[in-house]
């Protein structure tokens, strides 16, 4: 099976099609639709936070710093500035993301800002005076 055929490509576009085309189409005749599927689908990232580390730093949280998410006047950023005192140095949206999944934290929605009348000047209440 051809490149073209397995891709469905034209013949101007198989031919201007690099290397990595064709490891994609060898791979797909070989394997099938399964094949195209990238191999670090459904692993957890490298990057990922140690599941201890995460769980120490959300029982911090509970016990110390869950009141400060009362009213909106402080969240996650003002939290995370606490959390780098106490030796967990973690970013803020990670956190927010963490306590979010945990049921520790609501997305709150700003209101937008009210947009007023123009304020009346004339004495007859009018917008404009002469």
């Amino acid at each position: 099976m051809s490149c073209r055929n397995a891709l469905g490509m034209s013949q101007s576009a198989a031919a201007r099609a690099g290397r990595q085309t064709f490891r994609i189409a060898k791979r797909y005749g070989a394997e099938g639709a399964v094949g195209l599927v990238h191999w670090s689908r459904g692993r957890a990232s490298n990057r990922a936070w140690n599941e201890e580390e995460k769980q120490k730093i959300l029982e911090r949280y509970s016990e110390r710093y869950a009141g400060y998410g009362l009213r909106g006047l402080r969240g996650p950023t003002f939290t995370v500035e606490k959390l780098e005192g106490d030796g967990y140095g973690v970013y803020h949206e990670t956190l927010r993301r963490w306590l979010m999944q945990a049921g520790l934290w609501q997305k709150r929605r700003r209101r937008k800002a009210h947009r007023g009348c123009r304020p009346l000047r004339g004495l007859d209440r009018t917008l404009w005076h002469p």
